[in-house]
């Protein structure tokens, strides 16, 4: 009788694993098994699965571009297979004004005395060699690209302590400098070049993960634009987790708040939209927040909270009480509560259509770079 009370026993325990091991897998992890399939030849630093992650999230996988790097050799995108040589030419470089500094960079003005180029030096100070490499690897692979910063060397001499990357020099000033100044026009323009830019970084299979007005230098005599430093950029891989210490505070996307690591490409998304925002609303930053929490209630409070408990809920995210006690129930602000008496000819339905449709909390539902320079709001400047 012990026996087979005891084989009862086990036998449910078989059923109810079994039953439970199907109700727990999401919608998605079909895909993901199909995707590791037909991809037996993944990088191996990619993925780090197990059976318990399908019950932990929802796995998604960007709508655009998602394979752009899965026929690269390791070399082109894996620091651990890339090595580079330093050119030993800093003597050709003749240094002038400070242009400005960072906290592992120093960027100057500079002849280029062969050629009498006015180039920008960035002198990399306790810069690691991991993301020396990173930024290499990104520069290397969006070369050529619509209002992307050109890039010659990377140089040192025996005299020198620091390596120096050198770029052609941006000339003009961040774009947010301009903000309270722009006409209609200027901010379609700009904000299509930015989405050119984006656009064929993630057909490479880039991820900028730092747009923000600083890293975009506008030239406003010749109405262009130069997206900038691509020092913390990544591949994107399908499925693989990132670091979520990411972007600058006032333009981090909610995925980055809530501490989701297989983001994607729409991240970038969600930042060009911070920077759309702040010209349309003359408003430096958009999101003025002092700190993480601060930024998710200013989201809210702006987004409404509906679309975001949809998203918490869709990816089954959890928040701290503390998080949520700070966030009220709201609707998404009206035209009337956005216009002020700068801005009503840039706040139109079709600029604020398009601005909520960058800045969406899921990020499966943001506009690709692609679909955005397809919106009716660039009508005006698209074949010009």
């Amino acid at each position: 009788m012990k026996i087979i009370k005891f084989s009862l026993l086990i036998l449910c325990i078989f059923i109810i694993c079994k039953l439970a091991s199907v109700n727990l897998h999401d919608k998605e992890s079909p895909d993901m098994i199909r995707y590791l399939k037909n991809n037996p030849n993944e990088p191996e630093n990619i993925f780090r699965l197990y059976k318990r992650d399908f019950c932990a999230k929802a796995f998604s996988r960007s709508r655009v571009y998602p394979n752009a790097n899965l026929k690269k050799r390791k070399s082109e995108y894996d620091i651990k297979h890339f090595s580079y040589q330093l050119n030993d030419t800093l003597d050709d470089y003749l240094l002038k004004e400070k242009l400005g500094s960072g906290r592992f960079s120093i960027v100057y003005k500079a002849l280029h005395q062969p050629t009498g180029e006015t180039r920008a030096i960035k002198i990399l100070v306790d810069t690691s060699e991991r993301k020396i490499k990173r930024e290499l690897l990104a520069l290397n692979q969006i070369q050529g690209g619509p209002n992307v910063i050109k890039f010659y060397e990377i140089i040192s001499n025996k005299s020198s302590k620091y390596p120096s990357m050198v770029f052609e020099l941006a000339e003009g000033l961040p774009i947010h400098k301009f903000q309270k100044s722009y006409t209609e026009f200027e901010i379609k323009n700009y904000m299509y070049q930015i989405l050119q830019a984006l656009d064929h970084a993630h057909s490479k299979g880039i991820m900028h993960r730092d747009i923000k007005g600083g890293n975009i230098v506008v030239d406003t005599e010749k109405k262009q634009l130069k997206v900038l430093d691509w020092g913390i950029s990544e591949f994107y891989f399908p499925y693989k987790e990132y670091d979520h210490h990411v972007a600058t505070l006032y333009y981090m996307p909610p995925e980055l708040l809530v501490r989701v690591k297989d983001y994607d490409y729409s991240l970038d998304i969600w930042m060009a939209g911070c920077v759309l925002g702040e010209m349309l609303l003359s408003k430096h930053p958009f999101f003025k927040a002092k700190d993480e929490r601060h930024l998710l209630k200013l989201m809210t409070k702006f987004l409404g909270t509906q679309e975001f408990y949809k998203y918490l809920k869709k990816y089954r995210i959890e928040l701290n009480y503390d998080w949520i006690k700070k966030i009220k129930i709201r609707e998404p602000l009206a035209r009337s509560d956005i216009i002020n008496e700068r801005n009503p000819h840039l706040v139109t339905d079709t600029a604020l259509d398009l601005l909520f449709k960058l800045l969406v909390f899921d990020k499966e539902k943001r506009l690709t770079a692609r679909e955005a320079m397809e919106h009716q709001y660039f009508d005006e400047i698209r074949n010009l």
